[in-house]
């Protein structure tokens, strides 16, 4: 049985705690070898996330407390990832099928973050959108509940979809074709497109602060038609039809 898991709370501070730091440069080929090539071979989305990476400042690893992955700090533009998804032997990224779905997803939350303050232009289409429903949905903090609910929602369908499409991947056809007969995994997997995702802040105290609001469709289908390229589904038998698995390595 699968058990789609909703990623670990991202923070989006700088913490106090043990960290080596990697400067950037030509870091994203560097420090995170393969990591876009081998997502395509996923077949998953990538552009957004070689548009953040470019524009990234820099990447760094630390120890956070239990229960905490990444954080991505807008005002230094720095990335920072739990000292879990570094490589024991090169120092940067571990390469992707040492990654868990859940670390990936990390990544592709905290990449919508840099995409939202250094790529995204107030006259781009998808900004306007955005901006439209978040001053739709909240009386406060517009930008922080609604940047969240963005990464939050990239995060819990790129999670389901990568756990699932690795599953089928280690199997011969004849037993993904028993994995699309199953109703069970067919409905964890749906089911993580229509779940409660709410964005939050962290207040002045430390304490978290959710908006209440749950994400709606329109936004939904606004990331998965435009940031993710149209190719992570929400209907299973199409996202995991057997052509998508012809050809692979």
């Amino acid at each position: 049985m699968v058990r789609c898991m909703r990623r670990k709370l991202s923070l989006s501070f700088l913490g106090l705690l043990w960290f080596s730091s990697l400067q950037t440069g030509a870091f994203a080929a560097v420090h995170l070898p393969g990591f876009v090539e081998g997502l395509e071979k996923h077949r998953a989305p990538t552009a957004y996330l070689r548009t953040s990476l470019a524009a990234l400042g820099s990447l760094r690893f630390q120890r956070f407390p239990d229960g905490i992955l990444a954080s991505y700090n807008r005002l230094t533009n720095q990335m920072t990832l739990d000292v879990a998804m570094k490589s024991t032997t090169g120092g940067g990224l571990k390469p992707l099928n040492e990654l868990t779905p859940d670390q990936i997803s990390t990544l592709y939350h905290e990449l919508w973050h840099c995409y939202f303050s250094k790529v995204l232009r107030t006259t781009d289409p998808l900004y306007l959108d955005w901006f439209r429903s978040a001053q739709s949905l909240y009386t406060h903090h517009h930008r922080d509940f609604h940047d969240e609910a963005f990464a939050e929602f990239i995060s819990e369908v790129t999670a389901a979809y990568l756990q699932m499409r690795r599953l089928m991947e280690a199997r011969a056809p004849a037993a993904r074709e028993r994995m699309r007969a199953n109703a069970t995994l067919k409905k964890l997997y749906e089911d993580s497109f229509e779940s409660q995702i709410e964005g939050y802040y962290r207040a002045f105290l430390g304490d978290f602060v959710s908006s209440g609001v749950n994400l709606p469709h329109g936004d939904r289908l606004l990331i998965l038609e435009n940031l993710l390229e149209g190719k992570i589904q929400k209907v299973y038998l199409d996202a995991f039809d057997e052509r998508q698995f012809r050809g692979r390595k």
